[in-house]
């Protein structure tokens, strides 16, 4: 739950909550530092704020944290994922495997069973 909120709700929010606080830091330094507004309270502060803006900033800075997730993380491209499954009664939890140790795990027909009939083909012709 902590990490949807860090990468989907924590960007979209944070400019605009950064701005109210730098808002309500200035109307706490005294009238008049808000664009001139002498009033200076919470209200005008949230009617006139640039929310189209703080938007487009939250929403740019949401897909710059999702590329940055998506290029930093998960499995390296050359291992297998083994799904969560049952044994002996109890979940296991499904983890990335390098690529030698699944083929190990597989028996060698369960591979060429897997590939299309012209590889199947191509794999029946080169083999001696």
């Amino acid at each position: 739950m902590i990490r949807i909120f860090l990468i989907y709700v924590l960007p979209l929010i944070a400019p605009s909550a950064l701005y109210i606080l730098w808002c309500l830091w200035q109307i706490k330094r005294g009238p008049g530092n808000i664009g001139g507004s002498v009033e200076g309270d919470v209200q005008s502060v949230l009617r006139g704020a640039p929310w189209v803006k703080l938007a487009a900033i939250g929403t740019g800075l949401l897909a710059l944290v999702l590329v940055v997730a998506a290029l930093t993380g998960g499995a390296p491209p050359h291992e297998a994922y083994s799904p969560p499954h049952l044994e002996n009664g109890r979940v296991v939890p499904g983890q990335a495997q390098p690529d030698d140790a699944w083929r190990q795990a597989q028996p060698d027909d369960a591979w060429r069973q897997a590939q299309p009939d012209d590889a199947r083909r191509d794999i029946q012709r080169d083999a001696p």
